[in-house]
């Protein structure tokens, strides 16, 4: 779907927006987390494809979407949990 739809206008040529979509891996998704969700804010606004584009149907581009956010959130990593340090008791503890 980026393929057909978006790679035409933000290629590494073109670089429409400054965005060269062409140039980053659909296998590494997380590693581009802010320019993707930008993409993402897009998509949900309804602003690309932009107008007279050829556009996708609607069930495509919220898969799209949702497929995006699969690869970002699926990347975060929990920090190990910390040391816990004590801490004063009050009256009623």
């Amino acid at each position: 779907m980026i393929q057909g739809y978006c790679i035409g206008c933000h290629n590494s040529k073109a670089r429409v927006g400054g965005l060269a979509l062409d140039s980053l891996s659909p296998d590494h998704i997380a590693d581009d987390a802010k320019t993707w969700e930008a993409a993402i804010r897009k998509l949900r606004g309804g602003l690309m494809p932009p107008p007279g584009a050829k556009r996708p149907e609607g069930q495509a581009v919220v898969e799209l979407i949702s497929w995006l956010e699969k690869k970002i959130d699926g990347a975060v990593v929990d920090p190990p949990a910390g040391r816990v340090s004590l801490r004063r008791l009050n009256r009623r503890e």
